[in-house]
């Protein structure tokens, strides 16, 4: 089954939704209180940049 992860962290819920056969076809991370997104950075290095959005949804 393909699934979208919102608030995706760091990505151990992604690694979860793997483990029990989901496919994440899109994610999104943001962090509106910093500049620098830590999570985002972290969860690309991890899964590519492919298919995260790191950006505020309601500004799309």
């Amino acid at each position: 089954m393909k699934v979208a992860e919102l608030f995706a962290g760091v990505g151990g819920f992604r690694l979860g939704l793997e483990k029990s056969n989901y496919e994440v076809v899109w994610s999104n991370q943001w962090e509106p209180s910093t500049k620098t997104q830590h999570a985002s950075k972290v969860y690309e290095a991890r899964f590519g940049k492919k298919i995260t959005l790191m950006k505020i949804l309601t500004k799309l």
